[in-house]
C-alpha cells in the first residue's frame, strides 16, 4: 500500500477505514486482498458505519442489512490481487475502484446458557463501473514498485 501511496493511487486525504479477501466459488481467496478508504471529511460522519462498540450492539443486532443496504456509496475501494506464481517476487494488479461501501453488521444469537451473544461481521461492496486506473505492483529486492497500466 506505501507504493500505492507514493504513486499518487491512494491520496493522502483519503483514510484507510478495513480490509476484507472476495470471496472465491465457496471460500475467501487469500491471493487477494480489498481495502476501503474514505475521504477524511467524510470519516466522521461515517465512522459509525464500521466503528461499533460493544455498548452498540444490542441496538444494532439485525438491522446491519438495512443499515448497509441504506448506506451512501462513499467508500473507494483498492482491489489488489496477486498475480505472480509461488517462489517469484510477489506482484499485484492493483484497481482503484471509486464507489463502494464498508459496514459492520450485528447478528444477534442465544448462548446454550440462554444468554444473549453478539457476532459482528463485515459486509462489503464496491461498484465494478467506478473502476478509476490500475497499476502493477512488485517487489524488487526491499522495495515495492508501482507500474501504472
Amino acid at each position: 500500500m506505501d507504493a500505492l501511496e507514493a504513486s499518487g493511487m491512494i491520496p493522502a486525504e483519503w483514510r484507510e477505514i478495513g480490509h476484507t479477501h472476495p470471496w472465491g466459488f465457496e471460500s475467501p481467496d487469500y491471493d487477494a486482498f480489498v481495502y476501503y478508504y474514505i475521504d477524511e471529511d467524510l470519516y466522521a460522519a461515517y465512522e459509525p458505519y464500521w466503528n461499533v462498540d460493544e455498548a452498540d450492539l444490542p441496538a444494532l443486532a439485525g438491522i446491519g442489512d438495512l443499515r448497509f443496504e441504506q448506506m451512501e456509496p462513499v467508500c473507494h475501494a483498492i482491489v489488489a490481487v496477486r498475480i505472480s506464481g509461488d517462489g517469484e517476487e510477489p506482484a499485484y494488479l492493483a484497481t482503484l475502484y471509486e464507489t463502494g461501501r464498508y459496514c459492520v453488521c450485528v447478528s444477534e444469537w442465544e448462548r446454550k446458557d440462554g444468554k444473549e451473544a453478539y457476532t459482528s461481521t463485515v459486509r462489503s461492496d464496491y461498484e465494478p463501473d467506478s473502476e478509476r486506473l490500475s497499476c502493477i505492483v512488485r517487489r524488487e529486492g526491499k522495495e515495492w514498485i508501482c507500474s501504472k497500466k
